[in-house]
């Protein structure tokens, strides 16, 4: 690419085909590669979709003029009148205005809301809540690796556990919650449905809490949205969080 080129004018060239052969394909490899660059081009792709040419033309002249007006100042001197400068920041200020609208009306559209939203689920599990010593010994193990965030080293134990264990629905909402935070979705989806279908666990309202989650992450907004409101229709320990998370989608 040319050295020196600002990022904001390659992505501009880009999508107004303006860029050579290799120069075109350096940028999608990078878009592959780099999700906010891949990001930051869909949202020159959206302004320019919800812009006519009509308005890209005004906005053009209005940044020549600026131009023009500001190199004209600069060679002669000449002190910018109040007036003649209100009428320059208040043209940045519209088309600053056009481009921050523009992006927040595609982030919203687009986005999965914040992942703060759903909170760590603590863990738990008493420390002798299995009856076999050494199965025992492995939950204390998987425990310590949850709680440290180590969600890698604590799946295998707990899906080793259910092995010995498969009616254990705490160990079943664990495993899901390790598969959900190791971005294994689809397990994800499965480990919590089977808490849902078995229906008499402690495990049942947070799993449809973190099924959420999941949905959202696989952009399922459909799915989302009905669980939701069957949370909020509950009245359990998520249905308040549940709505205001259902007001913003």
């Amino acid at each position: 690419m040319t050295n020196g080129t600002h990022p904001y004018q390659l992505i501009e060239d880009y999508l107004s085909g303006m860029l050579d052969k290799e120069e075109h394909t350096a940028i999608e490899e990078r878009m592959t590669q780099d999700t906010s660059f891949a990001k930051e081009v869909e949202l020159h792709r959206s302004i320019q979709n919800a812009l006519s040419d009509r308005d890209v033309l005004e906005l053009e002249e209005i940044l020549i003029k600026i131009r023009n007006t500001s190199k004209k100042d600069a060679q002669g001197g000449r002190i910018i009148s109040l007036k003649r400068r209100r009428s320059i920041l208040g043209a940045v200020a519209a088309i600053l205005l056009l481009v921050v609208a523009t992006y927040f009306i595609w982030d919203k559209k687009t986005d999965v809301p914040l992942a703060d939203v759903f909170e760590p689920y603590p863990f738990y599990l008493a420390n002798r809540s299995l009856d076999d010593e050494a199965a025992q010994q492995q939950l204390n193990q998987a425990a310590q690796s949850y709680e440290a965030g180590e969600f890698q080293l604590a799946l295998p134990v707990f899906e080793s556990l259910l092995e010995q264990s498969p009616e254990n629905m705490a160990l079943q909402f664990y495993k899901a919650y390790c598969e959900l935070e190791l971005e294994q979705y689809q397990l994800a989806e499965q480990s919590f449905v089977v808490i849902l279908e078995n229906g008499d666990s402690a495990y049942v309202q947070p799993a449809e809490w973190y099924l959420v989650q999941v949905y959202l992450a696989k952009e399922e907004m459909a799915k989302a949205k009905n669980l939701l409101q069957k949370i909020v229709t509950k009245r359990g320990d998520f249905s308040q969080p549940a709505n205001q998370l259902l007001e913003r989608l």
